[in-house]
Order: structure tokens, then C-alpha cells, then sequence
């Protein structure tokens, strides 16, 4: 069964990403993305994925604007994206609202279209990585998503002489001949949370959720 091109709900449509959609992609996901913890992971392109991949938009019908986007990478074999032992997966990279058209079903209207497209695709396993947004973080253990996985995201800055840079660095790494070090954006074990709050001025704990789209 092929999935119809549009999918009309509510005063939105949902279709298929083309290329001339690229720079209204780019934006939507950044004005997006801006008060979450990830409003600084943002780039003027679109990237391009190794695997296939289903990649959606959410049009306003009546600005014609785009409002929201979902992107999932997803295997041919088992272990091109994911890790499932025995089951083809599949990862979603972007899913995003606009702030003034959240909480009226647009996520979720993306969510199941994308879902229908990956059992069409024999995708059996779905991965995502969020941070501690608990809006976002909500939403998907609605949907049934399981943490798996998490570690930090720790960001510090300082002099490699002194202050929290010069205790972060290995010994080895002191002889710096290059200037002010502005950032150190580094993954950390959550165990030490507690020592890295001292030195750092801004910590994420980043969480691997998984889903089973058997349950749907």
C-alpha cells in the first residue's frame, strides 16, 4: 500500500520534503529549535543523509508556511544506523514545531505519518537523543518511548592556567601556545555530574529513548 503524497489534519498539510523546500527548512528548524538546549546546534544547510530516510513537512494552509518538519534515518540492513540486534531501525534526527503552532497536533501528526512510511519500509525500532527539554522529553514517553542511554553534555570555558579549563585538561595538554581557549564542549559518564557543575556553566544530560513500533 503506497501512502497518499499529502495528508490533510486540521489546518495543516503534511507532505513530503522536496529541494526547493531547503532554505524555509532551514529556518523553521532553527526558530524552532531556539528555546530548547539544542539552540545552538544549528547550521545554514540541510544535511544529507548515508541511508534512506523519511523526511516530512507541515504546511499552514492558510499562510502556507511552513510549521514543522520530521526527519528519520532508517536501515536497509541491521546495523547501517542503529544498534538493534536482529531488527532494522531507524533515527530521528529532527523533529520540530514552530513555538506558535505547538500543542495543536502538528508533532503528532507528523509522528504517525512518519510511523505508517516506516512499516511500509519493514522498520521494526525507532532510536531518538534528546536532552533535558521536558516538554520534548514528555512528549515521547507519551508516545512510549524507554531511556536507554544518557550521558552529559558539559560546556566550560576559561585559561588553560587557570580556572575550570586548567583542572579539565590532562596534564599533558597544558603546553598551549594558541590563545584564549573560549569553549570546552566535552561528553561526560552522569556519575560525575556533581564534581562537573563546579566547572562547567552549562551541563545537558542527553538521553538515548527507544521505541518498539510493534506497540502501534
Amino acid at each position: 500500500m503506497k501512502t497518499a503524497p499529502e495528508h490533510h489534519e486540521n489546518n495543516v498539510v503534511i507532505r513530503k520534503y522536496q529541494s526547493a523546500d531547503e532554505t524555509e527548512w532551514v529556518r523553521t528548524r532553527v526558530l524552532a529549535f531556539l528555546d530548547t538546549s539544542y539552540r545552538d546546534d544549528v547550521q545554514p544547510y540541510r544535511e544529507r543523509y548515508e541511508n534512506p530516510a523519511i523526511r516530512l513537512v507541515a504546511i499552514d494552509r492558510e499562510s502556507q508556511k511552513m510549521v514543522g518538519l520530521i526527519d528519520i534515518e532508517y536501515e536497509q540492513h541491521t546495523g547501517e544506523v542503529c544498534n538493534f540486534p536482529g531488527q532494522r531501525g531507524g533515527v530521528i534526527w529532527h523533529l520540530a514545531v514552530l513555538p506558535e503552532f505547538r500543542n495543536s497536533g502538528i508533532a503528532n501528526a507528523l509522528f504517525q505519518r512518519a510511523l505508517a512510511e516506516l512499516k511500509e519500509h519493514g522498520v521494526t525500532r525507532l532510536a531518538v537523543w534528546t536532552q533535558d527539554d521536558e516538554p520534548a522529553n514528555s512528549w515521547y514517553r507519551a508516545k512510549g518511548f524507554e531511556i536507554k542511554h544518557c550521558y552529559l553534555n558539559v560546556f566550560s570555558r576559561g585559561l588553560v592556567d587557570r580556572g575550570p579549563i586548567k583542572d579539565l585538561l590532562p596534564s599533558a595538554a597544558k603546553e598551549w601556545n594558541f590563545g584564549h581557549i573560549r569553549n570546552l564542549n566535552f561528553e561526560a559518564d552522569v556519575s560525575h555530574r556533581e564534581q562537573l557543575e563546579a566547572l562547567s556553566y552549562r551541563i545537558h544530560e542527553v538521553r538515548g529513548m527507544e521505541l518498539q513500533l510493534s506497540s502501534y
